[in-house]
């Protein structure tokens, strides 16, 4: 720094002078160069720039014109001029204190009240010189300077300090420029922003009107009735359907008007109305009045319109004329309703499932005979349970097979009723197309539990006959054979009694002769019971004689002449019968053989026989003491092939085959027999046969009856 003369007047001093202010000026011109140059390049400085590019850029320049030490800029920050370091130094604390006393008394407040580029403070220290300037521009102040000159002798009413006052002018206004700058843009940005979205509205509302016109003319172009009703219930809107579904020509007809005149019953209205005040839709079905009182069915669908806060707006109604679907669908009920009638009176199961196999419908018989209720099939009731495993297994492949189109060649199956009995049926499906595609099976079931016994049966019977044939080849063959020694005996007899009058003395001949005599009585016997049997017409019977003969014969079997202690009752003088002498006698030995079976285990072995004659009837009671019979089985004994007894050769004891008592019932019932029988488990059966007598037999028995007691022949066997 060059120093100034003290004595103007001194020639020395003066050149010194000069070269002082040559100094100054050279000085001064570099400085405003400096300042020219940052002027030039604060207003070219971009309006995007950041403002801290341009506080650095401004420092830069300011080393350059003063000898500062420190350099520091301050942003103002609000309106409370609590100031920031923008550039924080190792001076800060000094700084700070100065700036917080300039606050404090004032100097700072009116600086920033003048609202010019002013030094608030050119505080000289021992060695430096703080220098506090603003940043004002033309309307604000947006911060301060703070420098610590090098030099303390630097004065602040130097040209330096006008040309520092230029300089942070011009910092201000590039950062003010560079603040309008940014608030323009953000507010054109924001301007942009609202324009697009006023743009976006705008394309939305006329989105919105044209779906508002497309709603009009779909609701207005519908063909079902829809209208609008104010929260009176007066009519407000009508489409052009509404008008030709009730009959009228223009809405004048019936706009203003409350809805309840079109309808039959205006309670019925006034409740719809009060479901939509608590629920806000009702959807059902009403009857309509036309112009010309015309009534007709409609579908109704109507809602409350609301706004957006809930509040209600008026009722909207869909109406659908289904008046010729009621009549379809009463049409279909009747025809439904006749199909399940039919359906019911069939004595087969009728039904049909899903491909799933649950069931959709079965008549009443499917029901009865599966015994099931209603109730119990209509949730979710799969009917592959009905069936076996391994008839469910091959039912559901059948099912698949029937979908393919495929031939199903087995339709036999074994169901299982509710009780856990089993059934053969026979099933006839066909499938439940719709829309071409098959969505389930209907069909047929036939119960052919009474085929399969009567194949049994036959079968049995075939048996039966062939045993039989069988019989009466060997009786005719006995026949032959007792014919052929009846001869020979004959012959023997003669010669033994010739022998004996020869021969007085010869005991042996006496027992030769009652053999022989025996068996010439069981071969006569024999050709009796075979000559009898073997007439088909009828003929006068007597039940005793029969009887007699029948048990004599029977006497062959050892165990019936030495192990049955048998007695018989026979009323003497009993009438006489008619009838096929092998129908009575196969029929009570039938009832005969029973008894000796029932006691085939019995430690106490008693047969008794009776006959005896009532006011109608012959009466013979046959008792045994064998094992009886159970209460429930005695109405099934004249069944076919119902038996107690073992059916198999492999059993010990007596086997049956159930035939023995229902052909003792076929061969006397053309009698007008009839039977009944008591009986006892363990103790013990009694059959008594009925057989009706003929007129003149009753006008006897009524003489006999008359004149004398009854009497009989009573005898006892062992």
């Amino acid at each position: 720094m060059i120093e100034r003369p003290k004595d103007p007047t001194d020639t020395a001093k003066l050149e010194a002078r000069v070269k002082y202010l040559e100094e100054v000026n050279r000085s001064t011109l570099d400085a405003l160069e400096m300042t020219v140059a940052l002027g030039g390049y604060l207003t070219q400085t971009p309006l995007d720039q950041d403002p801290s590019t341009i506080l650095n850029e401004t420092m830069l320049h300011l080393k350059r014109l003063m000898p500062f030490r420190t350099l520091s800029l301050f942003m103002a920050s609000g309106a409370d001029f609590d100031l920031k370091l923008c550039d924080p130094t190792s001076d800060e604390k000094i700084i700070q204190n100065e700036i917080e006393t300039q606050i404090a008394d004032g100097s700072f407040a009116w600086a920033l009240r003048q609202n010019r580029a002013v030094t608030v403070s050119a505080k000289c220290f021992a060695d430096h010189k703080l220098v506090l300037h603003t940043l004002t521009t033309k309307s604000r102040v947006i911060g301060m300077f703070a420098g610590i000159l090098k030099d303390a002798e630097f004065m602040a009413g130097d040209i330096r300090s006008d040309l520092l006052s230029i300089v942070l002018f011009n910092c201000a206004q590039s950062l003010e420029n560079t603040t309008l700058y940014r608030s323009v843009e953000m507010r054109t940005h924001e301007l942009k922003a609202a324009n697009e979205q006023l743009q976006q509205e705008i394309a939305e509302r006329k989105e919105a009107e044209k779906a508002l016109r497309i709603k009009d003319s779909a609701i207005a172009s519908s063909i079902n009735a829809i209208a609008l009703a104010d929260l009176q219930g007066n009519l407000t809107y009508v489409n052009p359907s509404f008008l030709k579904i009730w009959g009228y020509d223009t809405e004048k007809q019936v706009l203003g008007k409350s809805y309840a005149k079109f309808w039959q019953s205006k309670d019925q209205a006034a409740k719809v109305t009060q479901m939509l005040q608590t629920q806000s839709n009702w959807v059902g079905e009403l009857v309509a009045r036309k112009t010309d009182s015309t009534l007709f069915d409609v579908h109704l669908s109507a809602s409350m319109v609301k706004d957006e806060n809930g509040n209600p707006l008026c009722m909207m109604g869909s109406f659908l004329d289904i008046t010729h679907r009621k009549k379809m669908e009463q049409a279909l009920q009747e025809s439904e309703q006749r199909f399940k009638e039919l359906a019911n009176l069939l004595p087969q199961t009728i039904f049909e499932i899903d491909l799933k196999g649950n069931l959709i419908y079965v008549n009443r018989h499917g029901l009865e005979f599966y015994g099931y209720t209603q109730e119990e099939v209509e949730n979710a009731f799969n009917v592959f349970q009905l069936f076996i495993p391994e008839d469910a297994k091959r039912a559901k492949q059948n099912i698949r097979k029937l979908v393919k189109g495929e031939k199903i060649d087995d339709a036999e199956y074994t169901t299982i009723k509710k009780d856990g009995s089993t059934s053969p049926v026979l099933i006839y499906p066909a499938l439940i197309l719709y829309d071409g595609e098959p969505i389930g099976v209907r069909g047929i079931l036939i119960d052919i539990t009474d085929r399969k016994k009567a194949e049994e049966n036959r079968r049995k019977l075939e048996h039966e006959l062939m045993q039989q044939t069988r019989l009466s080849s060997i009786g005719l063959l006995t026949a032959g054979i007792a014919h052929n020694l009846k001869g020979p005996l004959t012959s023997l007899m003669g010669t033994v009694s010739l022998m004996q009058m020869e021969h007085p003395d010869f005991d042996e001949l006496d027992t030769i002769l009652s053999l022989a005599g025996d068996i010439n009585t069981i071969i006569n016997t024999m050709l009796t019971k075979i000559r009898r049997e073997q007439r088909a017409q009828k003929t006068r019977l007597n039940l005793n004689d029969l009887l007699t003969t029948e048990l004599n014969f029977l006497e062959a079997d050892l165990d019936f002449k030495h192990c049955v202690e048998k007695t018989y009752q026979f009323q003497e003088n009993l009438p006489s019968i008619e009838g096929v002498h092998s129908d009575f006698s196969q029929g009570l030995m039938n009832i005969v053989r029973n008894a000796l079976h029932a006691m085939a285990e019995s430690k106490e072995k008693k047969l008794t026989i009776t006959t005896r004659t009532d006011d109608t009837c012959v009466r013979v009671e046959i008792t045994d003491t064998g094992c009886g019979i159970a209460e429930e089985n005695i109405p099934k004994l004249f069944t076919p092939f119902f038996t107690t007894k073992p059916t198999t050769q492999e059993a010990t004891g007596p086997i049956g085959t159930g035939l023995g008592l229902y052909s003792t019932y076929q061969l006397l019932q053309p009698y007008g027999v009839k039977f009944d029988v008591k009986s006892k488990v363990g103790k013990g059966t009694t059959f008594t046969v009925l057989v009706p007598m003929q007129k003149q037999n009753l006008k006897t028995t009524r003489k006999r009856k008359s004149t004398s007691s009854k009497k009989s022949n009573s005898f006892r066997l062992k």
